[in-house]
């Protein structure tokens, strides 16, 4: 047990000092116990401290029972780990304000921390941005991707299930303590997260409440972990757009998936695009930006032998770039009705594929 556990569980009880202060207060005692009964003084000579904040704290210390609160903590089931440990995640480290103390749910510490992809973007989004998150994702499947996001509706929690449905872990951070877990809806599916070797994660002791402003605070934990980060749809007053420049300032690639230039939660990605970010329609692309190797697929058989005559003449005449219906219609002279029942049974086979807006290409 780490014997300083309680002084850590203690300062994440003040108010005034986040889990980035707790970086700063170590760093200057080198002992969170030290720290703990050191002077008025002492704690002045932390730069990053009101005065204000260093006399709440010794007004608030004389409420803390430490051994009470290490008690009840462990009676939680919750992991931690502090920046004291040489455990830490590296990536955390060079961020700005990493945080002093992560709370986590699920085996955090083993997972490979370079092939940790963020994906972002509104909670207001279209259909056709979650299915195309879905999408990117599934494309990932075997080249030990793990995603990252927040947890919240839209895209993060598209981006939590694609990675279940495509046999991916998947990282929440999340916005407040372990007690108060938010959004409430997606309970269940941070259940399944865990049962399928995901992790749940906070810099927050699990009393806290998900105020408003820790959401974008956390933000920078998402983008510290991953490699790189794929921003999908987000307008221009996106919280998306917090963890897309904390990406930048923290040398990380950025990545965008374009949208339709009528919706509105498209003007922010497309802004970013202009800006330089790198520019995703297939999950290939974002392989080649973070240098992973592509995934390992069992070659699939195209026989055409084994097909009938309607089937051979759609499957040559798909080619590999995407296709929609109508232009499949047109070049074979299958009438649509007929053309739809072919395509399906082509994508059962494995050899062709559909793609979102009822477009197809072969695999």
């Amino acid at each position: 047990m780490n014997k300083e556990l309680k002084y850590w569980l203690g300062f994440s009880q003040l108010e005034g000092v986040g889990s980035a202060s707790l970086s700063d207060i170590y760093n200057h005692f080198h002992s969170m116990e030290a720290a703990w009964i050191a002077s008025v003084l002492d704690w002045q000579e932390i730069k990053q401290l009101r005065n204000s904040t260093i006399c709440a704290f010794k007004d608030k210390q004389k409420t803390i029972n430490l051994d009470k609160l290490e008690e009840e903590f462990l009676s939680k089931n919750i992991d931690l780990i502090t920046i004291a440990d040489e455990k830490y995640p590296e990536p955390l480290k060079n961020i700005i304000d990493p945080p002093g103390i992560l709370y986590y749910k699920g085996d955090f510490l083993n997972k490979d921390f370079d092939k940790i992809l963020a994906v972002v973007g509104s909670r207001k989004c279209s259909s056709g941005a979650i299915e195309n998150t879905k999408y990117i994702i599934k494309g990932l499947k075997n080249t030990g991707a793990i995603i990252i996001s927040g947890g919240a509706y839209g895209i993060d929690t598209a981006s939590h299930v694609g990675a279940l449905e495509a046999g991916l872990e998947t990282i929440v951070v999340l916005g407040g303590g372990f007690d108060n877990l938010y959004p409430k809806q997606n309970i269940p599916l941070f259940k399944k997260i865990l049962e399928n070797n995901g992790v749940l994660l906070s810099e927050y002791y699990p009393a806290t409440l998900p105020d408003v402003y820790r959401f974008p605070k956390r933000n920078r934990i998402i983008s510290g972990l991953a490699k790189g980060t794929l921003v999908v749809e987000a307008s221009l007053k996106s919280g998306a757009l917090i963890t897309a420049k904390l990406c930048l300032e923290q040398g990380k690639e950025l990545m965008c998936m374009p949208g339709m230039v009528s919706n509105p939660n498209t003007q922010g990605t497309h802004k970013l695009l202009k800006e330089g970010a790198s520019l995703v329609t297939c999950s290939e692309d974002i392989i080649n930006y973070l240098n992973w190797e592509s995934p390992q697929i069992s070659e699939i058989s195209t026989d055409t032998e084994e097909l009938s005559e309607q089937e051979k003449l759609i499957f040559d005449t798909i080619s590999l770039e995407a296709m929609n219906v109508e232009t499949i219609a047109a070049k074979t002279g299958i009438n649509i009705n007929d053309l739809m029942i072919i395509l399906t049974m082509l994508e059962l086979k494995g050899i062709i594929k559909q793609l979102p807006g009822e477009v197809y290409m072969k695999v």
